[in-house]
């Protein structure tokens, strides 16, 4: 049976292990070995902690006739960008441990018109199991076609999308190839404000939305103007120019597996909330090191006024990752139990 972190009851409480000393005298922290086993010692109550609850995550997909064109790769002739698509099928294995995924794509697949959005929604935010083949059979199944309605896109999944979850994050993934050309017949200046005041309704709701932005293969590179201003008003920086830009389908996992980085649900708050330097956290009996600034990508960063470890994004995918994570955090400094060491 395969068990997470994030699947776990709200309120865990870990286990801390440390011998009966001879002496009232402690041994340093710096001496103590780096891996350890909790069966090594006698259980001893550690710091309780809440782990919050994984985020929604809905995909937004351009399937406008122009994905229908070759994408770029190193074979001839070279699949068409809708047909990479599938191969998102390893990165939606890997993100579902830790989110709640759903679909949509712009145009909606059925009825006649080429900019229309009504049933856009094919697989509605969930933590099926078999969420990933669900995601890549309706993808599989469709044929890109029609126009390019973004702005009348990010309004339906705000209306129907089902991110209005105050107790989680709410995120919307954006995959386009071009620019919007719905709304205002193709002219540009229009089309981008559009899409920038639809960004603005999504992301100002009462529960707010993060919008994470990528645009796959050479036309998006033309449309960059306008997917750089969605991106600032989503107020989320993901680059040079504020998006995630990729001509490849591997360019593009890269960037999806970048995005799922920065969104694993890692703050989590401690019941008592120890000094700084008497805090340890060990994960699968590695004890992980504090951050010593603000671009740490492996250990954690922690807050002793307001009691929140986040985890750095490496060490929080590693978590998510994990089937069966160990992670313990408590207040006591290491002590030698049994010519051993362990948390």
């Amino acid at each position: 049976m395969k068990c997470s972190l994030f699947l776990f009851a709200p309120l865990l409480a870990v286990s801390a292990c440390f011998p009966e000393p001879d002496t009232a005298d402690t041994v340093d922290t710096a001496d103590t070995a780096d891996t350890a086993s909790p069966e090594e010692c006698p259980e001893m109550p550690g710091l309780a902690y809440t782990a919050p609850r994984p985020p929604n995550v809905m995909l937004v997909v351009d399937r406008s006739g122009s994905m229908d064109s070759p994408g770029s790769c190193d074979q001839e002739p070279c699949p068409s960008k809708w047909e990479q698509l599938l191969a998102l099928g390893g990165y939606l294995e890997d993100v579902k441990q830790a989110s709640r995924l759903g679909l949509t794509v712009f145009p909606a697949p059925y009825g006649s018109d080429a900019c229309g959005v009504d049933g856009g929604v094919l697989v509605p935010l969930t933590d099926n199991p078999d969420v990933d083949q669900w995601i890549l059979g309706q993808l599989a199944a469709l044929v890109p076609a029609g126009g390019t309605p973004m702005a009348a896109a990010l309004d339906e999944v705000r209306a129907v999308g089902e991110l209005d979850d105050p107790q989680r994050d709410n995120v919307v993934i954006l995959l386009t190839d071009g620019e919007p050309n719905c709304t205002c017949g193709g002219a540009t200046e229009c089309e981008r404000e559009a899409a920038v005041e639809a960004v603005a309704r999504l992301v100002n709701d009462p529960v707010p939305v993060e919008l994470y932005v990528i645009g796959f293969g050479a036309s998006a590179q033309a449309a960059s103007d306008t997917l750089a201003a969605m991106a600032r008003a989503a107020e989320v920086t993901s680059g040079p120019d504020n998006f995630y830009q990729t001509d490849t389908v591997e360019g593009l996992l890269e960037r999806l597996y970048r995005v799922a980085a920065s969104l694993q649900p890692c703050d989590i708050v401690l019941e008592e909330a120890p000094p700084a330097d008497e805090l340890q956290v060990w994960f699968n009996g590695q004890r992980l090191a504090p951050c010593t600034d603000s671009a740490c990508v492996e250990g954690y960063a922690y807050d002793p006024e307001s009691g929140v470890v986040q985890l750095a994004p490496e060490t929080c995918r590693s978590v998510a990752g994990d089937e069966c994570p160990d992670l313990w955090f408590k207040w006591q400094p290491v002590r030698d139990c049994d010519n051993s060491k362990a948390p």
